[in-house]
Parts: C-alpha cells; structure tokens; sequence
C-alpha cells in the first residue's frame, strides 16, 4: 500500500501544471512511453495511454504525427503542455505555442480526395485557419475560404466522460473543429436543444456548421445499441419475474386444491 501511494502522489512536475486555472486541456508525456502509460492520467488528461483497442484512425495519427513530434498535430489534441526531461532527467512540462484549445473556427475547407491524403494534409495545412475534410464528408460543407468574423467565438464550458457543453458566438455562420475524437456510433450533438449533426475533419477530429448568432452546442454519447440492449434487458427481467410468479401462483393454487407439486 506505502509503494502504491509513493507511485500515485503527485509529482512536483504534475502539482505545477495543475495550477493552471483553466480545467480543460491535455498533456503529452514524453518522459515514459506515451502510449503505453497510464500513470500520468491519474492526475492530468493525457493525449496518450495505454488501450489494447485504439481507433484505426488514431493509431494513424500516432504513427504518422504524433511519434514525430508533429507540434501543430499535437496542438489540435489541445496538449498544453509537453512533458520532457531536463538535464537531471527530472519531468519539466513546457508549454505548447501550437495548442489550439478546445474548439475553434475555421475559415477555409480543404478538401481530400483519399484516407491517405487526408491524413497526409495534417502536415502541410496551417490547422488553426483550415480543416481538411475527407471525399466521404465533404457534402457536409463547402470546399474554399469563407470570414470568420474577430470577435467570434466557441468555448467550452463543462466536460464530463459522456457530455460536453459549448457556446458560441459569431455574427456569420461558420464551420468550427472541435478537439474530440470523432466516433459517430453513440455521440450526438445539438445546437440549443435541437438535434444538429456533426462530421470529420483533420482525419480523427469533429466539426460542425455552426449558424450565426449565439447558441449553446451540446455533445452526448448516447448509443441506440445500449439502449436496446437496456430495453431488451428489462423486457427478459420482467418476463422472468412473470414465469416467476406464474410458477409460484400455480403452485399455491395446487395446494389450495388439495394436490401436491411433484
């Protein structure tokens, strides 16, 4: 138990990173391997760790970006600070200049005509002003350049495992890229209560048409898989207890007849 609590008590590196005021963001841990460790995500949001079933898609990023330390990819998984070790081999984290928050507006659509492209734009587009949209999702929106206004906006507002809640503001619509991994089987997204749909972009992540004005956007996963499966299991719960009492009420009334169960 003493060891447990020596491996899990905060580390000097860890307690400075988490007097950063702002509660949303990631880091990337360069002092261990990324993503075979789950030690940093006891105290900190990791962009890395270990799962024996990561998303094809990320895995991608992983081989081609992120174990190349590509910044601007990094930065577009909102990892504020990097991880590395100083002379002394001592955990130092170290701000990230290219980390693009939790959500932003783009004003240009990059169109991909293949997986290979799409992924390959990752290295070649200025990914805090573009998006590159893959040939599967591009009839969500329109190839080329459009003028997201200064004083525009889109923040996060509060995260959970399963919800995540934004607002916005902007004076024209506008596309925004929201620093999640897309994953269409069970996320569900709206814009002021009324259900809205969402797209790939930058190869793993979600974006949305986001109308002028002000809204509040909210993300919820939320699987029809689970809930039928929820549905299916209380009508199995409730036909047991009905053979249940079938049973029970059979026998009682053999008893008052005058006869004995087998």
């Amino acid at each position: 138990k003493h060891q447990t609590r020596a491996i899990y008590a905060a580390q000097g590196y860890e307690q400075e990173i988490l007097k950063d005021k702002d509660p949303h963001f990631r880091v990337f841990n360069l002092t261990t391997s990324p993503f075979n460790d789950a030690r940093t995500s006891y105290y900190l949001k990791s962009i890395g760790g270990y799962s024996a079933a990561k998303l094809r898609r990320y895995q991608d990023l992983i081989d081609e970006h992120l174990a190349k330390m590509h910044l601007p990819v990094i930065g577009m998984l909102n990892a504020k600070y990097i991880i590395t070790a100083d002379e002394d081999g001592a955990p130092r984290p170290q701000l990230n200049p290219y980390a693009l928050g939790n959500a932003w507006f783009v004003d240009k659509i990059v169109p991909a005509a293949t997986p290979d492209e799409e992924c390959a734009a990752l290295m070649e587009i200025d990914l805090s002003h573009e998006a590159v949209v893959g040939a599967d999702f591009m009839q969500n929106v329109q190839e080329g350049s459009r003028t997201i206004p200064e004083d525009s906006y889109i923040r996060l507002v509060s995260s959970t495992p399963k919800e995540l809640d934004y607002e916005t503001s902007s004076s024209e619509d506008g596309v925004a890229v929201f620093s999640e991994i897309y994953y269409p089987y069970g996320w569900k997204a709206t814009i002021d209560g009324q259900e809205a749909s969402h797209f790939r972009a930058d190869y793993t992540l979600r974006a949305m048409n986001v109308p002028a004005g002000k809204h509040q956007i909210h993300f919820i996963f939320d699987p029809d898989s689970v809930r039928k499966g929820d549905s299916i299991a209380l009508i199995f719960i409730a036909l047991m207890y009905l053979i249940s009492a079938g049973i029970i009420g059979y026998a009682i009334w053999k008893k008052a007849k005058g006869e004995t169960c087998a």
